[in-house]
């Protein structure tokens, strides 16, 4: 008797790894039994641990459960600057968070970049399953790391005053 797991694109605990430039999931968590006479799969879904990723779409289903979607950059990059032409010695600076947030056309004098090497999202894959008439159910725990690559900075960093 038992219920396992397995995830597509990845290994048995995890979906492969993104990288910050992509951020963008489409994997598979399939559930059934090494019992198919005594158990079945009755439904699988999964919750995502910590912050909401409005971008992110969990579609459950009768033997697996759908990840997809794209990925808030969680790396927190902070960015001071002015107005054009002008200094922190005539305005008060202006701090974003993100390269999103980073407005065109201003005097960029401060970066200070987040240097961790990967954020790790967690899920919580639960399988409701029947087991010799009985209803149960069985957690597993599922992560996939956002890698943090230094390229798209650069290239942010190389193409902003053009």
């Amino acid at each position: 008797m038992g219920i396992s797991i397995s995830v597509s694109p990845g290994s048995v605990s995890e979906i492969d790894p993104v990288l910050r430039s992509n951020r963008s999931v489409s994997a598979t968590i399939s559930a059934s039994t090494d019992d198919p006479i005594n158990e079945t799969v009755d439904f699988v879904s999964a919750a995502l641990t910590g912050v909401i990723e409005p971008d992110l779409t969990i579609i459950p289903g009768s033997s697996s459960v759908s990840i997809i979607g794209t990925y808030a950059d969680p790396f927190l990059d902070i960015f001071t600057f002015v107005s054009k032409r002008s200094s922190n010695k005539i305005e008060t600076p202006t701090t974003v968070i993100s390269i999103e947030n980073m407005p065109a056309n201003k005097e960029l004098y401060n970066l200070n970049q987040d240097e961790r090497s990967k954020v790790t999202k967690t899920f919580t894959v639960t399988v409701f399953f029947t087991s010799f008439g009985s209803p149960l159910t069985a957690n597993f725990s599922i992560t996939q790391e956002l890698l943090n690559e230094i390229e798209p900075m650069r290239l942010f960093m190389d193409n902003y005053y053009n």
